[in-house]
């Protein structure tokens, strides 16, 4: 009987239509867009719908890559055009555009694996979860350079427990329902961290948590990753999310002031400590 229902659970999994949501800046690599969007067209069960949401005005590269997947899968490609006032912006008017129910969320410079939104439509559907994302494999240049692994927590209280500090999601890889992140209010006006904002949210709105413990997202590093992540208004932007979540009650104020301190410590010492930090400590660096 568990089997029959198991084999049910894939049959409808294969039959369900799902939208994917990416979000593209003039600052994307073209090369890197036109794999990442790849990378979503070739999953196992095609999605109905692409929506490539444009965070203002575009290189003539950008375009060109644009023009090319629309042409060939008019169907699928929908393009929403918007000005330029960040990528929260940008990827609410994306949700408002995608027509199914359940929507993947893709950057435009990550790879995604074939497998991906097939696992996440299964977990999401045997689980009954309402957002679901899964560990993803940090590489360098080319997909067979892993550098480390980002695992996150599986269980919905796990992740609840982990977002007092920490986002509990690879955002990038995350699945969900579309009328639960309409009801969280989608994604808040801040020019940084609106991803964990965003898994907060949701959290606070009841939606039910999970994430696989597979890799089925490949995450690009660039010589600038790590710069990134040191910026002043990164790490603005971090504490000030975690001073938002002590404030509406998600979290202690000694969640949030151990964590800022900890974001302090790190934008203060040099770059290559940074990186043996994310690698070593909160990574699984990769053997």
């Amino acid at each position: 009987m568990k089997e029959c229902t198991v084999k049910d659970k894939l049959n409808n999994v294969k039959n369900m239509k799902y939208s994917v949501l990416m979000t593209v800046y003039s600052g994307a690599d073209p090369n890197h867009f036109y794999q990442a969007v790849k990378s979503m067209i070739c999953q196992t069960i095609i999605p109905e719908q692409i929506v490539i949401s444009v965070d203002g005005k575009l290189t003539k590269s950008l375009e060109k890559i644009i023009c090319y997947y629309k042409n060939k899968y008019k169907n699928i490609i929908t393009v929403v055009r918007g000005p330029k006032k960040g990528n929260w912006y940008a990827a609410n008017k994306g949700i408002k555009e995608c027509r199914n129910e359940f929507i993947a969320r893709m950057d435009s410079d990550d790879i995604s694996c074939s497998m991906r939104c097939e696992r996440e439509l299964f977990e999401l559907l045997s689980k009954k979860l309402d957002i679901v994302g899964s560990f993803a494999s940090e590489f360098e240049n080319d997909t067979n350079n892993i550098i480390s692994v980002r695992r996150v927590p599986l269980k919905h209280s796990e992740i609840v427990k982990y977002a007092k500090k920490r986002n509990p999601f690879n955002h990038p890889s995350i699945m969900f329902r579309k009328h639960m992140a309409v009801k969280a209010g989608s994604y808040s006006s801040m020019k940084r961290c609106e991803d964990y904002d965003f898994a907060v949210k949701m959290i606070m709105s009841g939606a039910k948590c999970g994430n696989i413990p597979e890799c089925l997202l490949f995450y690009r590093l660039t010589k600038g990753t790590f710069n990134r992540r040191k910026n002043f208004n990164n790490t603005k932007g971090f504490i000030y999310v975690r001073f938002l979540n002590w404030r509406r009650g998600f979290c202690s104020f000694w969640d949030f002031l151990s964590i800022s301190a900890l974001q302090t410590a790190l934008f203060i010492t040099p770059v290559c400590v940074t990186e043996i930090f994310y690698n070593r400590i909160l990574r699984g660096k990769q053997k």
